[in-house]
């Protein structure tokens, strides 16, 4: 994933300094790609030399200066056109498809159907997938839990399936 939607996503909703933009999204990433300053830096650095984010120095007492970034109307055109890229291959990252949920009352209608519709594709092939693998194994000596693990994550992407059916239904 593209850190730049997601140093764009902290900025979207509010002005934050380095740091929180920081802690953000590595909350949201659950420290599955953490990020830290040689990656956040940098971006914001090229984002205010491209004024898609503007900085603010916030002096503090008897404390080092706090540098605040703002997004620019630049920027949120950057953010949205980004957020609107999708391909049938992106959706197949975890990452990619759950930022564009997030943010998907952001997209136009069609746009938010078609994140949806190639998400709920790529689910449908997994399933499809997956219960191959079941059939084939079988209940191999060598791989007894296989069949388990695979039927646990066809539920999982089952319960998916019903989330992106309520919210195409609801579009």
């Amino acid at each position: 994933m593209d850190i730049s939607i997601l140093i764009l996503s902290q900025l979207i909703q509010g002005n934050k300094h380095g740091y929180e933009i920081k802690k953000n999204i590595n909350l949201l990433m659950n420290r599955s790609k953490p990020v830290n300053n040689n990656s956040i830096y940098p971006m914001l650095k090229q984002f205010e030399a491209r004024e898609i984010v503007t900085k603010n120095v916030l002096t503090q007492k008897g404390k080092p200066d706090r540098f605040v970034y703002s997004i620019t109307e630049l920027g949120k055109t950057e953010f949205y056109k980004i957020l609107a890229e999708l391909s049938p291959e992106m959706v197949t990252a975890d990452d990619e498809f759950y930022i564009r949920l997030t943010f998907l009352n952001l997209l136009r209608p069609e746009q938010q159907q078609k994140v949806l519709e190639y998400r709920k594709t790529y689910i449908l092939d997994q399933i499809y997938r997956l219960n191959q693998i079941v059939q084939t194994i079988g209940s191999s000596i060598h791989m007894p839990y296989s069949p388990l693990l695979s039927r646990y994550t066809i539920r999982q992407m089952e319960c998916e399936l019903e989330l992106l059916d309520e919210i195409l239904d609801e579009l």
